[in-house]
């Protein structure tokens, strides 16, 4: 106005939070965040990690070695508490260029392959330790990546191209024959008897094993092998079908759905309408059903991409949302607290969670008394579903954020051969 400029704060300023990765890595050494030298925090850090180290035990080694050129400072912290010896193991050469900044492939793979034979000697002479390759820097357009990791093979859009690249980068960068000459030299690995556990067969006694599908696609893509491996060579028949292509669900005598992107094909997954009401169908006349993450998400009754909502199967009363950043990541331990039909009560398994989907609806059905649907893993690490709860129930189907691997956790796969066979002899019967 005629008086001048003002400034107005209409929104208070929100709480600074700078990235932990900016402290430890990315700025200069010599610059200053909030107040405070970054190469002060870094010796900070390296005073702290050898603190927790010291309460867990102390740490025996001979030096303690930067890796150029960031990691000078927590170093130097490390060894001003620890008094381990400080020693430049590694180091760096100035006047090198960083392969991955030239201008051209050639001139990437030239620079490349000149480090690594100064890096292969330097190992195999000062640590006696045989290289039989290295591998220079991809091109992240020969592998894309997205949330959660690399694009799978299924949606890749030059996967053949990519294969071959790779085949290319293990012909020249590698001694493929000295590998496999290595791996052969082994011993054979033995197990302790009381390790092993003795399979015990629910197969049925006609000798036909019951049919169990598993949803295989590009939307439900993330299965262990060796869990259907496990299920085939205890008698089941195994059928594979697809989720985007099918019209109606066969028959079958239990479901297993894994994991995968029901968030990158909630169109077409949505506008296959006679699929999900015949798998809906299924699962209300009692269809014993096993989902995991991927699956889980299909069950429930939307997915909410863009502000946009997708109905899907509508077994369970949750909505997923698609965050920036992962919900839960790591490890899982969860115990069967409920009754249900896999798993007895007390059994304990072991698995991961990963995912950057948020179920909505998930503490109201925790807390609710309505007992339609229950909640039957109670979650010892990791965070499940809500409020320190897995595994949502309803009637025989049952979804989880918990991906388990079938040759640590028999008791899932006792579970799907028993619920299978006794839907087997009942649909006979019936």
């Amino acid at each position: 106005n005629k008086q001048g400029f003002s400034t107005l704060k209409q929104i208070p300023a929100p709480r600074v939070a700078h990235c932990a990765f900016e402290w430890a890595y990315i700025a200069s050494i010599g610059s200053k965040i909030d107040g405070r030298y970054v190469k002060r925090v870094r010796n900070d850090l390296g005073e702290k990690l050898a603190e927790r180290d010291e309460r867990e035990g102390g740490v025996k080694a001979d030096y303690v070695a930067p890796i150029p050129m960031s990691g000078i400072g927590h170093a130097l912290g490390y060894h001003k508490r620890s008094k381990i010896q400080y020693q430049n193991v590694f180091l760096y050469n100035r006047y090198a260029d960083r392969s991955y900044t030239l201008a051209t492939q050639e001139a990437r793979d030239k620079m490349a392959k000149r480090k690594i034979s100064v890096i292969r000697e330097a190992v195999q002479v000062q640590a006696g330790v045989q290289v039989l390759g290295a591998l220079p820097r991809l091109s992240a357009s020969k592998m894309p990546e997205r949330h959660m990791g690399l694009t799978p093979w299924q949606e890749h859009p030059e996967v053949s191209l990519a294969v071959r690249d790779a085949e290319d980068l293990i012909e020249n960068y590698v001694d493929v024959t000295a590998v496999l000459g290595v791996a052969r030299s082994a011993p054979v690995l033995s197990m302790p008897r009381k390790a092993v556990r003795s399979i015990r067969s629910v197969t049925r006694e006609a000798g036909v094993g019951p049919v169990i599908g598993v949803l295989k696609d590009s939307a439900f893509q993330f299965y262990y092998p060796e869990n259907i491996e496990e299920l085939k060579k205890r008698g089941a028949q195994v059928v594979e079908f697809s989720a985007l292509d099918a019209q109606e669900l066969p028959k079958l005598d239990a479901l297993y759905i894994g994991g995968g992107f029901p968030e990158t094909h909630v169109v077409p997954l949505s506008e296959n309408r006679s699929f999900r009401e015949s798998l809906a169908r299924a699962i209300g006349k009692g269809l014993p059903v096993y989902a995991e993450c991927g699956g889980l998400m299909y069950l429930g009754t939307e997915i909410r991409v863009d502000d946009k909502r997708y109905p899907m199967t509508g077994i369970f009363p949750l909505s997923f949302t698609l965050g920036k950043k992962p919900s839960a990541h790591g490890y899982t331990e969860i115990m069967v607290t409920e009754r249900n039909p896999f798993l007895r009560r007390g059994t304990v398994l072991r698995g991961h969670e990963f995912h950057y989907s948020e179920p909505l609806g998930g503490d109201l059905l925790v807390d609710s008394a309505d007992r339609e649907f229950t909640f039957v893993y109670e979650m010892k690490r990791g965070r499940g579903i809500a409020g320190g709860m897995d595994g949502i129930l309803y009637k025989n189907a049952l979804a989880t954020y918990t991906h388990i691997h079938a040759t640590g956790s028999q008791a899932w796969v006792d579970g799907m051969l028993r619920v299978a066979s006794a839907h087997a002899d009942a649909r006979l019967k019936a």
